[in-house]
């Protein structure tokens, strides 16, 4: 039995979003620096989703690091969203402390980390959407003894994939 997803509503609207939303779930009990990664990735692309919504802010600039996505979210966004903002810049900045290992959060901290992207991704799919769904509690997957083996199935490629989504990251930072 498949268990639902924290980013479940994000299936239908946003599904490169629910897909990274369940690698962030799966993620987080093998590898932590993982799961704070594709957070950071996710905000990343939510910030895209959001600047879609706004139609003279051009989406597909890529030059822009994610730290200019999130100064230009404040300058955007309403005012009532500021906590919203500052979470984006945590993100980031743990995502970014985990791609480099020198940094190190203790797994609270990615907990936090974790539920913050969620709670994100339900204000900001509220926005979006002019929907009203409420965040609920953020439930960390345990995993079967299924779900180990479709993990171990799929890890190596997850590794290759975000090897490569931390060199992007390093060399957006430098």
């Amino acid at each position: 039995m498949e268990t639902i997803s924290n980013f479940e509503f994000l299936k239908k609207d946003y599904p490169d979003l629910y897909k990274i939303g369940k690698e962030i779930e799966v993620c987080y009990s093998v590898d932590e620096d993982s799961a704070k990664v594709k957070c950071r990735l996710f905000i990343d692309i939510l910030s895209l989703k959001i600047f879609n919504s706004y139609s003279n802010i051009n989406p597909n600039n890529t030059y822009e690091s994610l730290d200019e996505k999130i100064r230009l979210l404040k300058n955007i966004l309403p005012a009532n969203f500021i906590k919203e903002i500052n979470a984006f810049d945590e993100i980031r900045i743990a995502g970014n402390n985990a791609a480099h290992p020198q940094q190190k959060y203790r797994r609270s901290k990615t907990e936090d980390i974790i539920q913050k992207t969620y709670y994100l991704s339900v204000q900001f799919y509220n926005y979006l959407q002019n929907q009203n769904i409420s965040a609920k509690q953020f439930s960390f997957l345990k995993k079967s003894n299924v779900q180990q083996k479709e993990f171990e199935l799929t890890l190596a490629a997850k590794n290759r994939e975000l090897a490569s989504e931390k060199e992007r990251i390093k060399s957006l930072e430098e």
